[in-house]
């Protein structure tokens, strides 16, 4: 048995194609507010790693200056300043310790100190040197 099929004939052509300008200005303005997120985040962080830097030059001035300090002899140490790379300011208090357990012993406080931003920042070490006995 023959079957007959009548002819396919393939769909009218739509008379949309494409995008409308509505459509493209939707999309541009919806990608235009990711672009924007995404600079808001790099801004960010820039600034994060700018704090960053600044921060572990102060901790390494304040460790080198320490290791000074506990490389000197005992009875030369005293309260001082001083300021590194022009930007971080130094400033160490030493007490000594004449009784009790800690005898002997002088208190080294050293605090870094940086403005950022309007803002001062700082970095404290405390650390006790013996005398030699």
């Amino acid at each position: 048995m023959i079957c007959i099929q009548p002819p396919i004939h393939p769909a009218p052509a739509s008379k949309e194609e494409g995008f409308t300008l509505i459509e493209v200005m939707v999309a541009l303005v919806i990608f235009a507010f990711g672009i924007l997120a995404v600079l808001g985040m790099q801004v960010t962080s820039i600034r994060g790693g700018y704090q960053s830097q600044n921060l572990t030059e102060a901790a390494s001035a304040g460790a080198n200056k320490i290791e000074e300090l506990i490389a000197m002899d005992y009875d030369p140490l005293d309260d001082g300043t001083e300021t590194v790379a022009g930007k971080y300011s130094l400033n160490w208090d030493v007490t000594e310790n004449t009784s009790g357990k800690l005898s002997n012993t002088k208190a080294i406080d050293l605090t870094v100190q940086w403005t950022e931003g309007g803002r001062t920042h700082q970095v404290v070490y405390e650390f006790l040197k013996a005398k030699d006995i």
